[in-house]
C-alpha cells in the first residue's frame, strides 16, 4: 500500500492492487448534501488535478471505513456518508462511520448527509 497516510493520486489511497490500480478517496468532505446533489457534486468535482471523481459504492465505503477510518486517516466525521448504491425508490445506502460494526443503513434521498468522493487509478 502506498501513500495511505498522505495525499497522493488526488487523495488518500484506500487500496492498491498488485497491478498498480486502486481506489482513492478525496482528502476532505464535500459537504452535507441530499443524494441527488451528492452525485452531481462528485461527478463535477475537479480536485488536485483530477476530474474523474464520483460518489462511492457501498462496498467502497466499507473499505474506506476498514482501511482509513479505523486507522485514524482522512479526518472522517463520526457520521453518515452517502453511497452511490440505491436501496429503494426513495432511499440509498449510506454508511454510518460511528458504528462499531460498520453498519450500512438505508437513508432517504432528501436527507442531507456527508459526502466524500472517490476515484479509481
Amino acid at each position: 500500500m502506498i501513500g495511505r497516510n498522505k495525499v497522493t493520486k488526488g487523495g488518500y489511497v484506500v487500496y492498491e492492487n498488485d497491478d498498480g490500480h486502486g481506489l482513492v478517496v478525496s482528502p476532505s468532505d464535500i459537504g452535507l448534501l441530499t443524494w441527488k446533489y451528492a452525485k452531481i457534486a462528485c461527478d463535477e468535482l475537479i480536485l488536485n488535478g483530477y476530474s474523474d471523481w464520483r460518489l462511492p459504492y457501498i462496498k467502497e465505503l466499507e473499505l474506506i471505513y476498514e482501511n482509513l477510518y479505523m486507522a485514524g486517516i482522512g479526518n472522517f466525521a463520526r457520521d453518515v456518508y452517502w453511497s452511490n448504491t440505491a436501496s429503494s425508490a426513495y432511499s440509498a445506502w449510506a454508511f454510518y462511520f460511528a458504528s462499531v460494526d460498520c453498519q450500512a443503513i438505508p437513508y432517504e434521498f432528501t436527507n442531507p448527509t456527508r459526502v466524500r468522493a472517490v476515484r479509481t487509478f
